[in-house]
């Protein structure tokens, strides 16, 4: 009885310390897979360049501070079935994003650029009434069209030759 008795202990202690280790992997990759930071909501602007493969969009995520762990970001995108529904575009970002909200936004082509300008605008040194004509326009019209990696000056003409246009037809 006694060696039974000492077989049934070995057996919960094995038992109890694989739960610990699963339950302490579980948390490692919640925390990794979860906000780099849950308490900074600046804005990061991203560019994903065209044909960029899962390696290229994910060392880019990383250098921008938005994703904590690249193996586990790569895992979870193919887990996810998303490897090659990732798409390219000028995205809007923080570090409140879970992995999961920058693979749906990658994958659903959520680019973020009308809010892209609309800060760049809000950035510049024109007066308040032409930043409120240029962000009711912006608001009104889609001008995901404008690259948003061009200096503000060069958006701000861009957004003037656009609004011209469309006053004019």
């Amino acid at each position: 009885m006694n060696l039974n008795n000492n077989k049934s202990k070995k057996i919960m202690v094995a038992t109890i310390i694989i739960l610990l280790v699963i339950i302490s992997m579980a948390t490692f990759v919640v925390i990794q897979i979860g906000p780099y930071n849950k308490n900074n909501n600046e804005d990061i602007v991203v560019d994903i360049p065209t044909g960029s493969t899962l390696n290229q969009v994910t060392d880019v995520l990383k250098e921008n501070k938005l994703i904590k762990n690249k193996i586990l970001f790569k895992l979870y995108v193919r887990l996810s079935n998303n490897s090659s529904k990732l798409k390219s575009g000028t995205y809007l970002f923080n570090q409140t994003f879970s992995n999961k909200e920058i693979i749906n936004d990658l994958v659903a082509k959520v680019e973020k650029a009308n809010n892209v300008l609309m800060k760049e605008i809000m950035n510049t040194e024109i007066d308040k009434e032409e930043k409120d004509i240029i962000i009711q326009f912006i608001k009104k019209k889609n001008c995901n069209k404008i690259e948003v990696t061009k200096s503000r000056m060069e958006i701000i003409e861009k957004l003037f030759m656009t609004i011209r246009e469309d006053l004019s037809s």
